[in-house]
């Protein structure tokens, strides 16, 4: 019995030693370095597919939209100063005319005889004026009746330019150049003082008026450039400029009324159209513009994914416009970069990227 426990306890001895053995030689003594790698390198991503786009140089524009009707730069109406009967009409209907142009005549024989006799009033006070110089040179005639003489001439005269008046107002001209409208009378008829007998309108410059937001007021300026289409002329654009900004509020609104003027020269556009406005607020001829699908924004700002030499690099930009079909990018890119617009979402910044074909007619 004690001899077995003697070879057992030798065995296990023995077993201890061999093991420390094993362990010098077997591993480094702790604290070396060791001859052969410890860890395994990671490896690296494989590339990303991403489609890629050139960052442009383009203009930029933002616009409001807005509704309005076409005006005549002038529209009025033409009425008599007199009452009388129609004589003539010197005009027909839609007819461009000149400014001054005779337009109608109303009965003007009991103006035409008054005229008359101021006439012959004035030419007997010019003979009697004549008679009493003479006179007055022979002692025969007062420097007081001389006087009066004088005087009866002037009086004689304004009586003849107030008949010469009154034989004008009976005589209906164009206060200035344009378009006619529709008769309104008919000859022989008896009309009132101040009766309308034609509208005449101006439509060389069209004007339109039109409601902004008032946020956008100090962005508004006189001069700025305006597009009209009109659905009564499709396919055509119209351009034009502000001419007026009312910054009176309405009281039920918080609108800004603006108006613009359009060139109509000859005149191809009626008044009275309905038309839609496009009023460019900011514009920009040489803007670095990307896709909207390669700007991606946090909270902090926003950035691009630009690819240089096969990796993709995350690279903080400043944007400007946003519009429908590219965003103007203020700092951060020049012109000919390429840029992300597909599968930037799975990306880090350097990694390697393999670019695909665009899809015909993606943007």
């Amino acid at each position: 019995m004690p001899s077995r426990l003697v070879i057992a306890s030798v065995s296990a001895l023995a077993g201890l030693v061999g093991g420390a053995v094993v362990a010098r030689y077997a591993w480094p003594a702790m604290g070396t370095t060791p001859t052969a790698p410890s860890r395994v390198a990671a490896a690296e991503p494989a590339p990303a597919s991403v489609e890629v786009a050139r960052a442009t140089r383009g203009r930029v524009e933002q616009a409001l939209n807005s509704l309005g009707t076409l005006q005549a730069r002038e529209s009025v109406p033409v009425a008599s100063l007199n009452p009388g009967i129609v004589t003539a009409i010197h005009f027909q209907e839609g007819s461009r005319v000149e400014a001054n142009a005779l337009l109608v005549d109303l009965d003007q024989r009991i103006a035409r005889a008054n005229l008359a006799s101021a006439e012959t009033e004035l030419r007997a006070a010019q003979l009697r004026f004549e008679r009493s110089q003479q006179l007055s040179g022979s002692g025969f005639r007062s420097r007081q009746q001389l006087d009066d003489d004088r005087a009866s001439i002037d009086r004689a005269a304004a009586e003849v330019a107030v008949r010469q008046t009154q034989l004008a107002q009976l005589s209906v001209r164009a206060p200035f150049a344009g378009i006619l409208g529709q008769r309104e009378f008919g000859l022989g008829e008896y009309i009132e003082a101040g009766k309308r007998l034609v509208m005449i309108e101006d439509r060389s410059v069209l004007r339109v008026n039109f409601r902004v937001p008032e946020r956008f007021l100090p962005r508004l300026a006189i001069g700025q450039s305006v597009e009209l289409t009109l659905d009564a002329v499709p396919g055509r654009r119209f351009t034009g400029r502000v001419t007026l900004l009312d910054a009176r509020p309405g009281t039920n609104d918080r609108d800004i009324q603006v108006r613009a003027e359009i060139p109509n020269d000859p005149p191809v556009l009626p008044s009275g159209l309905f038309a839609r406005v496009r009023l460019v607020i900011e514009s920009r001829a040489d803007a670095i513009v990307v896709p909207p699908s390669a700007v991606l924004y946090t909270l902090t700002g926003a950035y691009v994914f630009k690819v240089e030499d096969g990796r993709a690099r995350r690279t903080p930009v400043r944007v400007g416009l946003q519009l429908a079909d590219r965003v103007e990018i203020v700092q951060g890119l020049d012109a000919d970069d390429q840029v992300v617009t597909a599968g930037q979402f799975n990306l880090d910044d350097g990694r390697r990227v393999t670019m695909m074909a665009r899809t015909p007619g993606q943007r």
